[in-house]
């Protein structure tokens, strides 16, 4: 899991917190990355919405990734300084998003067209 990676490669992951928004070239690499990460989960619940026979607008759910992935940062962190395991963070993590994921689909909100943009 991301979580298990967070602790097997402690020092990767410890630059990329630091460096993701930073203005260097590694920053740029690792931007990249965040990007990426943010664009794999975005298709993601984009399935798993469909598979609730729900249609939820690419924005929102880009939204929905974008904290969720900040719930893993958070959670990476605690491995990264010890003071949780992989496993017991994965659990709880799990529990958060699936209820979440299941609040989106039910949601009134779900079925609007268009999601109010980002701010700039």
């Amino acid at each position: 899991s991301m979580l298990e990676l967070f602790q097997e490669e402690r020092t990767f992951c410890e630059l990329f917190l630091r460096h993701r928004r930073d203005k260097s070239l590694l920053g740029k690499v690792m931007r990249r990355l965040h990007r990426e990460l943010q664009k794999d989960l975005t298709d993601h619940l984009q399935r798993a919405m469909s598979a609730l026979g729900t249609e939820v607008p690419a924005d929102r759910l880009a939204l929905h990734a974008e904290l969720i992935l900040a719930q893993v940062f958070v959670c990476g962190e605690s491995v990264i300084d010890r003071s949780r395991t992989p496993e017991t963070l994965a659990t709880e993590l799990t529990l958060v998003v699936t209820s979440a994921v299941h609040a989106l689909a039910a949601s009134d909100r779900a079925l609007t067209p268009s999601f109010p943009p980002k701010c700039n």
